[in-house]
């Protein structure tokens, strides 16, 4: 049995951003995305929190050894 848990975070570039349509045709340029994350505080640790997005938790179980 094993038992995994993390949180996430991202990293991004910058990029450009197109947008087309019937009267419409613009670039965003140079774009910037930024993860919003919670800042990593006791709160993590809390069970009433394990709702935050950033959360990964996976439980398994090896039926055979190989």
């Amino acid at each position: 049995m094993y038992l995994y848990w993390g949180w996430n975070s991202g990293h991004f570039t910058k990029l450009n951003i197109r947008f087309k349509g019937p009267d419409y045709d613009f670039t965003l340029k140079k774009s910037i995305a930024k993860d919003r994350q919670t800042k990593f505080t006791t709160k993590y640790f809390n069970p009433a929190h394990i709702t935050i997005p950033q959360y990964n938790f996976t439980v398994g179980y090896y039926i055979r050894e190989n």
